[in-house]
């Protein structure tokens, strides 16, 4: 589910990222995205930790979709483990393996 589909267009244009990282943790969800900025800002990283939730960000947002979903097909295995595991995380998603980061 995307923000537009949770939050409505144009509302999903204004939640803040500490805001959908909680509900997405809250719900259970993994979150995935290309804003990796995300991950090196102190307020989203605090909330990541505190609502335990579950990342992964590509490291580049001018990919074609077809870019984004190949990299997911590559790392679905590991994609899966790591879903398995409690948050707090972020992973970056790279083309052929995904990177731990620390939070």
């Amino acid at each position: 589910m995307t923000l537009a589909e949770h939050y409505g267009i144009p509302q999903d244009e204004d939640v803040e990222d500490v805001t959908w990282l909680a509900e997405t943790a809250r719900r259970g969800w993994v979150a995935v995205g290309k804003d990796e900025r995300i991950r090196r800002r102190p307020a989203e990283k605090a909330a990541v930790r505190r609502h335990g939730a579950r990342c992964f960000y590509f490291t580049r947002g001018d990919l074609r979709a077809e870019d984004y979903v190949e990299r997911l097909l590559v790392n679905l295995e590991n994609i899966t483990r790591a879903c398995g595991e409690p948050g707090p995380f972020t992973y970056v998603v790279h083309p052929n393996r995904i990177e731990r980061m620390a939070l």
